[in-house]
């Protein structure tokens, strides 16, 4: 039975970074969301924060490291980590790069990872937000094919 706990739920695992792509099986097999429903929450809350990020990720973090050192140095981290993930992909593919990095169904290569490469990149903000979320909806259809194609045989 869908409620809006569970809605709710499924939407938030979907907003997160690393376990994003665990809402789409969440919402299935635990939730037992029709899959239609399943994948329009989860394709809209894994393109909701890339948005966000695209636009804010370099001015926010201009901003706070000027007045916290912290912030500084823990940007400093991540940014190395989205340079390493993207760069060589937006080097050889251009834009068709970032979508290839977050249509990849694994940890560490969504929404969050694509758009802080975007931003960090300066990639054409509109351009690097539509690559995401046609990522997005190519990595969870791959995940729903999988899931689907696995709960038939149990």
């Amino acid at each position: 039975m869908i409620t809006p706990l569970s809605m709710a739920t499924v939407f938030l695992v979907a907003i997160a970074p690393v376990i994003e792509r665990g809402a789409l099986p969440l919402a299935l097999n635990v939730f037992h969301f029709p899959a239609w429903l399943a994948f329009l929450v989860v394709v809209i809350g894994n393109s909701l924060p890339a948005i966000a990020i695209v636009y804010l990720l370099d001015p926010v973090l201009i901003w706070l490291g000027k007045y916290i050192p912290f912030v500084h140095k823990f940007a400093g981290t991540v940014l190395a980590h989205f340079r390493h993930k993207i760069h060589p992909w937006v080097d050889r593919y251009g834009t068709l790069g970032l979508l290839i990095v977050v249509a990849i169904p694994s940890p560490l290569t969504g929404a969050w990872t694509g758009s802080g490469g975007a931003a960090i990149l300066g990639m054409h903000k509109r351009r690097a937000v539509a690559c995401i979320i046609i990522g997005v909806i190519v990595a969870d259809l791959i995940i729903l094919g999988l899931d689907l194609g696995i709960t038939k045989f149990f």
